[in-house]
């Protein structure tokens, strides 16, 4: 799919516990985030493709979803622009396919999958540091993300196995 929006270097999207994440940096150098849940997104998405034709406002989406937040709304929004589903014209949005909520959808997975490899290569990396108890903390993060149920039960099993091995060196929670 060709991008349709600039990417807004000041802005990253992760996908943590079933929410999506949006970590925005300020010019200060502190950041912000806001979530929105997958319920949420799945409603944005199918309120957007409902109306392709005419096309959809923020205004309108948040009138039409009185049960998701506004931010999480936003949050939605932004990363189907980042990811070239979504087009602005004339101040409205509309879908870039016809094919609307499967391209959303696809973009969602495709991120959880990137970040549940990210958490599994910062695991990783904190094993061959020998930091077992933030490696098991890890790991548990990566399982408890994963919807994939044979690869979130390794990862639950291989923060057990950190979990073993911190208490095998007698490894304190102060430690680094």
């Amino acid at each position: 799919m060709t991008r349709t929006q600039p990417v807004d270097e000041r802005q990253s999207f992760t996908v943590e516990l079933g929410h999506l994440v949006r970590t925005v940096a300020k010019p200060d150098g502190g950041t912000y985030s806001h979530r929105c849940s997958i319920a949420s997104y799945k409603a944005v998405a199918h309120f957007i493709e409902e109306h392709a034709g005419q096309g959809v406002t923020s205004g309108v989406l948040w009138e039409a979803a009185p049960d998701v937040p506004c931010t999480q709304v936003s949050v939605a929004v932004a990363f189907m622009k980042e990811r070239g589903c979504l087009v602005v014209r004339h101040r409205r949005m509309f879908p870039t396919s016809r094919f609307f909520y499967e391209d959303a959808m696809t973009e969602y997975h495709a991120l959880e999958h990137v970040t549940g490899d990210r958490l599994a290569r910062e695991a990783e990396a904190a094993q061959r540091a020998c930091n077992w108890r933030r490696a098991a903390a890890i790991w548990r993060e990566a399982a408890e993300a994963n919807d994939d149920t044979k690869q979130a039960e390794w990862f639950a099993k291989q923060a057990a196995w950190c979990d073993d091995m911190a208490v095998l060196v007698n490894e304190t929670d102060e430690q680094p």
